[in-house]
C-alpha cells in the first residue's frame, strides 16, 4: 500500500493498493485486489476519487469471480457524489448470481440507488431514494421487479416506505404482485442496548403455490394457490403473541412413484389457522379430499414460542378426527404391493411433547381394505387401535382375507431418535395368497421383535390349507443377504436392515399340489432359519401322500415322494422318490409287471434309476415307461423320444440304450429342449439335408403340440426359419456367432 502527496488545510494525497493475494492481509481469504484513488479539497469538504478491480475473490463459502467499482464525490454533508460497484460470477451461502450491479448518486441528506440482479432464476431491480436526517435514513423502495421466462414476473405495487438507522428499523406498505396474486409486508424492529422488540404483518392474497418450488422451499411439485395473514410480535427471547390463517382452496402434489410414474394427491378447502398467548398455542387444521372426506386436527402446545425451549418442554394435546378419508391419497407413499382401496373414519386423541407426540384411539377403514396385488388378496374389516402409554403405545390391528382373520398387538416403545416393539402375530385360516399359481392359508402364532438395529421374526405359522398349481415357474438362485457386489472393479457391500428369522412352518391335512403332471398332498413341517450373514436354511421333511405324476399321457404311481431340509439352503433340499406303473396280467395280457424310476440326491444335482419287476433292460424299462410297451415294434418317433428321455435324465445305462436306438434311426439332431420345470420340454428331430437346409420336427411332451421346423442358411451367419403348427405360423430371421 502506498501513499504520497500532501495533507493539512489542503488535501491533495494520492494512494494505491496493490495485493496479488488478498489472504496476507485477510486470513481465511484469497483473491487479487487492486485499488487506486486520490483524496482532494478541504478537510471539512473533502472530496474523494477511487477505483477498484478485484478478481477470484474467496473468504469461507464466498466467493466472487470479478468486481469492479468506482466512486467520485463529496463525501461530507451536501457535497455531490456519485459510485457504482459491479460484480459477476457471486456464490454465498447457496446462491448463485451471474451479475450484480449497485449505482448511487446525490448528496447524503437525498440521493438514488438502483440495485440490479441476474441469475438462473432471472433478473431483478430494486430502486430507492432518501437521504439522512436527524441520524435516521428516510426514503421509499420504489420500482422492485423480477423477470423470469420461466416462472413469470413479479412488480412492485407502489413506493414502500423505509426508515433504517441508530436502534430502530421499520418498513410498510411493501407489496408485490404477478397479475394474479398479491404479497404484502410491514415490519418494525427496535433495539434496546442488548434487547430488541420486533412486529411483523403480512398477507397473501392468491399466490401460487409452485413459487414454492421456484424459491426451493418446497422440493415436490405442487399448484394451486395459497391466501392468508400473520401478524406477530416479540422480542430477542420469544414470540410474545401471534395470529396465522392460511388458506388453500386447491392444492395438487405431485408425487413421482417407482418406473417414473406420477401420481397426485389433491386437497380441498384447506384452512391453517393458529394463535399464542402467554406461551400457548392453539392450532386448527382442516382439509378435504372430495367425496365428502374430512380430516380436522387441533392442538394445543403449552410453552410455546420462547427461542430456548427443548422441544421436550413444549407439552402437547389436541385431537384428530377422521371422517371418510379417501385412503388412495395414500397410494403415492405405499408403492405398487399395498393399494388401499375405501375410506377410514376414526379419531385419536394426541398427547406427550412436540418431540414424542403420543396418540389414543380407533381407526377404521369402511366400504374398501387394502389389496396386495402382488399376493392376490385384499384385507378386509380391517381396524387399527392404539392406546398413548408413558414411554410409548400398545397397538392393535385386526383384519380378514378370506375365510380367516388375523391380528397384531403389542407395544412400542420410543427411545431417543429410535422406536423399538415388541408385537404378537395370531390368526386362523388367513388368505395369505391367491394367485393362479398358488393359493394359501396360514394359522400364524408368531412374534416379531424389532429396534433401529434388527427385527426378530419367531414362532409357528401353520398351513391348514394350500392349492399349489404352478404354470410356469423360474428357478433363482438365493444369495446371502450381505452380498458384496462388485462394480467397476469397487466393491459395494450392500447395506439392509437386518432381519433374523426362527419359525417352525407346519403343513396341515389340505395342502395339495397340482402341477406339472404332479399330483398329490404335502404333509410335513420344518425349521426355517435365516440370519444376515447366512442363506435361508430349513431343517425338516415334507411327504408327498397319495401322489400320482403324469407325463406325456403316462400316469405313475409316487411310492416313495420325501423333501430332506438338513440344514443347508432351503431352495437345495434332497430328494427321495421313487416313481412307478404297476401293470397287472391282465392290462399287460400275459405277465403282469412293475417298472419305475428312483430319484435321489439334492435338487441341483438329481440322480435317477430305472429299475423293474421282474428284470428289464433299462431300454425296457424306459419305454414300459413312457409308452407302454417294449422297444421291439417302436415308430421312429417313440424311438426318439426314448433316447432323448434317457440322455436328458442321465440314467444308468442311458448311453448304451442310445447307441441301441441310434443304429435304426437316420437323423443328424436329436435332443430335448426346453425345460420341464415350465412344462414346455419338447423332443426335437432333425435331418440335415444339405449344408445350408435343415428339416425338424418338435413335439411338447406335455401339450402334444407339434411344430415343423424349416431353416436355410444364408450368407456370414444369417439365417431364415419358419415354423409351422396346427396353431400358428410364424418366420424367424437369425443370426449365429461363435466367440
Amino acid at each position: 500500500m502506498q501513499v504520497s502527496g500532501t495533507a493539512g488545510d489542503l488535501f491533495a494525497l494520492n494512494f494505491s493498493l496493490s495485493s496479488p493475494d488478498i489472504g496476507q492481509l485477510i486470513p481465511r481469504g484469497s483473491g487479487a485486489v487492486f485499488i487506486n484513488g486520490k483524496m482532494a479539497g478541504t478537510p471539512r469538504k473533502p472530496e474523494l476519487s477511487v477505483v477498484l478491480q478485484a478478481s477470484n475473490l474467496v473468504y469461507r463459502d464466498h466467493s466472487v469471480a470479478g468486481l469492479e467499482g468506482g466512486f467520485e464525490g463529496g463525501i461530507s454533508s451536501g457535497q455531490k457524489f456519485k459510485g457504482f460497484l459491479q460484480g459477476k460470477g457471486i456464490s454465498s451461502a447457496g446462491i448463485l448470481l451471474d451479475t450484480t450491479a449497485v449505482e448511487i448518486s446525490g448528496t447524503f441528506e437525498e440521493h438514488t440507488m438502483l440495485l440490479q440482479l441476474s441469475s438462473d432464476y432471472g433478473k431483478s431491480q430494486l430502486k430507492a431514494k432518501g437521504g439522512y436526517k436527524e441520524k435516521l435514513w428516510q426514503g421509499e423502495l420504489y420500482g422492485i421487479n423480477h423477470r423470469s421466462a420461466s416462472h413469470g414476473n413479479v412488480e412492485q405495487r407502489q413506493p414502500a416506505q423505509l426508515f433504517a438507522g441508530g436502534n430502530s428499523f421499520k418498513l410498510a406498505n411493501f407489496c408485490l404482485e404477478d397479475g394474479e396474486g398479491e404479497f404484502c409486508l410491514n415490519g418494525e424492529l427496535n433495539t434496546v442496548e442488548e434487547d430488541f422488540y420486533w412486529q411483523v404483518k403480512g398477507s397473501l392474497n392468491g399466490i401460487a403455490l409452485p413459487w414454492l418450488n421456484w424459491t426451493q422451499l418446497l422440493s415436490i411439485p405442487v399448484n394451486g394457490v395459497i391466501s392468508g395473514q400473520l401478524d406477530a410480535e416479540g422480542d430477542n427471547k420469544e414470540v410474545v403473541s401471534a395470529k396465522v390463517r392460511f388458506e388453500f382452496p386447491e392444492a395438487d402434489f405431485e408425487i413421482v412413484q417407482a418406473e417414473e410414474e406420477l401420481r397426485h394427491i389433491k386437497l380441498d378447502d384447506t384452512v391453517i389457522t393458529g394463535s399464542l398467548n402467554d406461551g400457548r398455542f392453539l392450532g386448527f387444521l382442516s382439509s378435504s379430499m372430495g367425496n365428502k372426506s374430512l380430516l380436522r386436527l387441533s392442538t394445543e402446545i403449552e410453552n410455546f414460542g420462547k427461542f430456548s425451549s427443548a422441544g421436550e418442554d413444549l407439552l402437547l394435546t389436541g385431537d384428530l378426527y377422521i371422517r371418510e378419508f379417501d385412503l388412495t391419497f395414500l397410494e403415492p407413499f405405499t408403492g405398487y404391493w399395498v393399494e388401499p382401496i375405501g375410506k377410514m373414519d376414526g379419531s385419536l386423541s394426541l398427547s406427550g411433547s412436540l418431540t414424542q407426540p403420543k396418540a389414543s384411539g380407533e381407526l377404521k377403514i369402511i366400504n374398501g381394505g387394502i389389496d396386495l396385488p402382488y399376493q392376490g388378496v385384499t384385507l378386509e374389516d380391517v381396524t387399527f387401535r392404539v392406546s398413548a402409554e408413558e414411554q410409548g403405545a400398545r397397538i392393535s390391528c385386526e383384519a380378514s382375507s378370506g375365510p380367516g382373520k388375523i391380528a397384531v398387538s403389542g407395544q412400542l416403545q420410543y427411545g431417543g431418535d429410535s422406536v423399538s416393539g415388541d408385537l404378537l402375530i395370531r390368526g386362523e385360516e388367513f388368505l395369505l395368497f391367491s394367485l393362479p399359481e398358488y393359493e394359501i392359508r396360514v394359522t400364524p402364532d408368531a412374534r416379531f421383535l424389532f429396534s433401529k438395529d434388527k427385527g426378530e421374526f419367531s414362532g409357528t405359522v401353520k398351513i391348514p390349507y394350500a392349492l399349489i398349481t404352478p404354470e410356469e415357474m423360474t428357478s433363482s438362485v438365493t444369495v446371502s443377504s450381505d452380498v458384496i457386489l462388485v462394480n467397476g472393479g469397487e466393491e459395494l457391500v450392500e447395506q439392509q436392515w437386518p432381519v433374523f428369522i426362527n419359525m417352525h412352518v407346519q403343513l396341515g391335512e389340505d395342502v395339495r399340489v397340482d402341477g406339472y403332471g404332479l399330483k398329490g398332498r404335502l404333509e410335513g413341517g420344518l425349521e426355517v432359519l435365516d440370519q444376515p450373514d447366512s442363506f435361508l436354511a430349513g431343517t425338516g421333511e415334507l411327504s408327498l401322500i397319495d401322489g400320482t405324476f403324469t407325463v406325456y399321457g403316462r400316469s405313475f404311481d409316487i411310492e416313495r415322494g420325501r423333501v430332506l431340509f438338513t440344514g443347508g439352503p432351503i431352495d437345495n433340499p434332497g430328494i427321495d422318490a421313487r416313481a412307478q406303473k404297476t401293470v397287472s396280467a391282465e392290462e399287460a395280457v400275459g405277465d403282469g409287471y412293475v417298472v419305475g424310476v428312483d430319484v435321489n440326491g439334492l435338487v441341483q444335482d438329481l440322480k435317477f434309476h430305472l429299475f423293474s419287476d421282474p428284470f428289464m433292460e433299462d431300454a425296457d424299462i424306459l419305454s414300459h415307461l413312457l409308452i407302454g410297451r417294449s422297444t421291439s415294434g417302436s415308430s421312429e418317433a417313440e424311438s426318439n423320444l426314448l433316447e432323448a428321455t434317457a440322455v436328458a435324465l442321465g440314467v444308468t445305462g442311458g448311453t448304451e440304450i442310445g447307441k441301441g436306438l441310434g443304429s435304426i434311426l437316420s437323423v443328424d439332431d436329436l435332443h430335448l429342449e426346453g425345460s420341464g420345470e415350465k412344462e414346455d420340454m419338447s423332443l426335437v428331430v432333425g435331418k440335415r439335408i444339405t449344408k445350408k437346409l435343415y428339416f425338424g420336427y418338435d413335439m411338447n411332451m406335455f401339450s402334444q403340440l407339434g411344430v415343423f421346423r424349416v431353416r436355410y442358411g444364408l450368407a456370414h451367419g444369417f439365417s431364415v426359419e419358419t415354423q409351422t403348427s396346427t396353431e400358428a405360423t410364424g418366420t424367424d430371421l437369425l443370426y449365429t456367432f461363435e466367440r
